[in-house]
């Protein structure tokens, strides 16, 4: 009674499932809160009901891995289908239980609502994109600011040159005017 009451308390859902027939046998109030059918209505199904993604042969192949080696956990991302027809992202971990006084072998069943998780990623890598973009946006203004600063020195660097040909062409001019024009220029 007190364990029941413990996996109640947790947040995740808890479904454990009869390996023969893939009905559940108990789910914890988590369960309940993630998917919202009523505990009662929930030990009549199986996980086909809530995940119409996978095939009974999918899950029974699932279990029987599961059995053949009780140490393996499986963990599996997928959506649940709720009462209200709408779906919630979940991560699931699965594990095979330990086997009944009455020989009955159980699937646990561990489900944690991914919602937030799977938006915070996709943030996360719009954010990302984001700097990526920005990245190229500096690198390109860089190259931009460097062609600027050749074209600049280049053109200096000419009209310095020319400064120079004007004085000395200046410097041999006899004719006042001509002189007196290329040293205003």
């Amino acid at each position: 009674h007190r364990v029941l009451h413990t996996l109640d308390a947790s947040d995740d859902g808890i479904f454990l499932f009869d390996a023969d027939t893939l009905q559940y046998a108990h789910v914890n109030s988590g369960a309940v809160r993630l998917v919202g059918y009523d505990a009662d209505e929930l030990v009549t199904m199986t996980p086909l009901h809530l995940n119409p993604y996978r095939s009974e042969a999918e899950y029974r192949e699932l279990v029987d891995h599961l059995l053949a080696d009780p140490t393996a956990t499986a963990r599996r991302e997928t959506r649940l289908l709720r009462k209200d027809g709408t779906e919630v992202p979940v991560e699931k971990t699965y594990r095979a239980g330990p086997m009944g006084h009455d020989g009955t072998r159980w699937i646990v069943v561990l489900a944690r609502d991914i919602t937030d998780r799977l938006a915070a990623d996709a943030e996360l890598r719009t954010r990302e994109a984001e700097l990526a973009e920005a990245r190229q946006a500096v690198l390109l203004a860089e190259d931009h600011d460097r062609l600027a600063r050749d074209l600049h020195d280049t053109v200096i660097q000419r009209l310095f040159a020319a400064g120079l040909s004007l004085q000395a062409v200046a410097a041999m001019s006899t004719d006042d005017r001509i002189y007196a024009r290329l040293a205003t220029t």
